[in-house]
């Protein structure tokens, strides 16, 4: 990206204009192509609200610059289907700490509650 930034001296202050960021375009897409793009990914998102807006850019880029044959072969051979190299952790319980019963014979219900940390909390019932 080139850098160029002009400079305006107006009497005892001087200004520096700094460059716009441009968004990048690896595929070289037309301005017609990236409006139509853009476009087309906001509609899939409103129709997939449950996919990642990376994800759907990720498709669209991919089914725009590979074969409609390439794409297809790779759709029925499952060839992006496959295990994760990573376990993450899927859920479930866990288990981070242990619950003590409250001391036999509190003083008071306020060193009852203290002790839970929480209000309202009857571990006699």
């Amino acid at each position: 990206m080139e850098a160029s930034s002009s400079t305006e001296n107006t009497g005892d202050t001087t200004t520096v204009e700094i460059p716009r960021h441009k968004p990048n375009n690896p595929f070289n897409y037309s301005e017609f192509e990236k409006s139509k793009r853009a476009k087309a990914i906001r509609d899939a998102e409103k129709d997939y609200p449950s996919v990642p807006p990376l994800w759907i850019e990720w498709l669209y880029d991919v089914i725009q610059n590979k074969d409609a044959e390439e794409v297809k072969r790779i759709i029925e051979n499952n060839e992006w289907d496959k295990e994760p190299e990573h376990k993450y952790q899927q859920g479930g319980v866990l288990q981070s700490m242990v619950v003590e019963s409250p001391p036999s014979s509190p003083s008071d219900s306020g060193e009852k509650e203290r002790y839970l940390g929480i209000k309202g909390l009857d571990p006699d019932v």
